[in-house]
């Protein structure tokens, strides 16, 4: 009897789970953000803007690039074949 009635008991309590988990994943979503971002030090923060800023602030690099795209970008918005013209 009990071999008949475990697998659905663990279908059931996992189906629950998939659904708890589901209906709560903007609240765990949130509460891991906030704990990342206490986490995170000033210094990680300014080290952070500054790459950014040095990587894409064209004006103070004084590059003549108007916009860009990183290869990431790219990478999944280009065909196999590449650019067709």
């Amino acid at each position: 009897m009990l071999k008949k009635i475990l697998p659905w008991l663990m279908l059931v309590l996992l189906a629950a789970l998939l659904i708890i988990g589901l209906a709560t994943r903007n609240n765990i979503n949130n509460t891991l953000s906030e704990m990342l971002r206490e986490q995170t030090s000033a210094e990680v923060i300014s080290s952070s803007g500054t790459l950014i800023d040095s990587l894409y602030n064209y004006e103070k690099n004084e590059s003549a690039y108007d916009i860009t795209f990183s290869n990431s970008v790219l990478r999944g918005a280009l065909p196999a074949s590449g650019w067709k013209e």
